[in-house]
């Protein structure tokens, strides 16, 4: 009996261990590192059972929250948005947050209407006012994605640095030949 007890508390220190290197301590959302083991494991698999799309996102106007309301409205902010965009996404895509202010959402069957969706809402959601602890606030996003393609797909487009994220996320793994862009879209307000 003291032996499985024993079992039980390694394999729960071991899951609990997993779950943290994966997690992102402030906002509860996946971090990098588990995005990225997410993509890669989409992008094993054939195109008809796996079409990967990314959408990164990075906020604007956050530092000027940071210095004007300080630090912990910063980090209130970060879980509101994190908040936000899980609402939107629903249990349709992973939502990872990168690091500072950006954040990326990874869809296992995407398309690039679905992209497109999803990237409206998103912005939509975060340009309502958001309320802290020493005010209100409005701040905007830029977001590009990026998508699978096959050999027939059209060729990379981008009309934002943003669209280049995705790009450069794509790259990290090995598979920037496969990917397609699709248009970046920005929303500003101002502080």
């Amino acid at each position: 009996l003291a032996g499985h007890a024993e079992f039980v508390r390694s394999m729960t220190l071991q899951y609990d261990m997993q779950r943290l290197a994966q997690t992102d301590p402030l906002t509860g959302l996946a971090n990098r590192r588990a995005l990225f083991d997410a993509l890669t494991d989409a992008m094993r698999l054939p195109e008809a059972q796996s079409r990967p799309g990314v959408a990164m996102l990075d906020l604007d106007r956050f530092k000027p929250v940071n210095d004007r309301f300080g630090h912990a409205a910063g980090d209130q902010l970060l879980v509101e948005v994190a908040n936000r965009l899980k609402r939107v996404c629903r249990n349709e895509a992973m939502v990872a947050r990168l690091g500072g202010d950006e954040f990326a959402i990874l869809i296992r069957h995407a398309t690039a209407e679905r992209l497109d969706a999803l990237s409206t809402a998103l912005l939509a959601s975060l340009a309502e006012p958001i309320r802290l602890d020493g005010g209100v606030v409005m701040i905007g996003a830029s977001i590009g994605s990026a998508l699978r393609h096959t050999e027939t797909s059209l060729p990379s487009r981008s009309r934002s640095p943003s669209s280049s994220w995705a790009r450069a996320l794509a790259s990290r793994i090995r598979v920037s030949d496969a990917w397609t862009t699709t248009p970046a879209f920005s929303a500003a307000r101002t502080a």
